[in-house]
């Protein structure tokens, strides 16, 4: 899978919804994600804008994984995409985004504090309410 990088980057960049969504399965249903590099970034930005909610959703939860969650390094721009997605529309994508994108940030930034403060307030879930708030008080 390794050397279909430059194609999947391709494809999240140059195509739409089902398609689009099709290319992100394919990266999470194998694991790609885990030797994908920060160029990458650039893809899931463009997804981050698709009209297609499972898109959006999978965006969330890769690139929340990937460069937020699960890393040593967060990338600063990560972190904004993050940020960006917790404001979607969609209540799943802000969930993810929220869980895996804002809560693990190590060095939260005013924005970072100010978005989970305000969906522990608006966001009536406790799961997340009761993460955030311990997330901030440890701040």
């Amino acid at each position: 899978m390794g050397d279909r990088l430059p194609e999947f980057r391709e494809q999240l960049l140059n195509t739409k919804g089902e398609e689009r969504l099709a290319v992100l399965k394919t990266i999470q249903r194998n694991g790609v994600e885990v030797i994908m590099d920060d160029s990458f970034l650039d893809a899931m930005e463009v997804c981050a804008d698709d009209s297609n909610v499972d898109v959006r959703r999978m965006v969330a939860q890769i690139a929340g994984k990937k460069w937020v969650a699960d890393a040593e390094e967060q990338l600063p721009r990560a972190v904004e995409l993050m940020l960006r997605l917790s404001y979607d529309v969609d209540n799943g994508t802000q969930n993810i985004a929220l869980y895996l994108g804002l809560i693990p940030v190590k060095n939260k930034q005013e924005a970072v504090i100010r978005r989970l403060v305000e969906a522990a307030l608006v966001m009536h879930m406790p799961d997340h309410y009761d993460r955030i708030i311990k997330n901030i008080v440890t701040l």
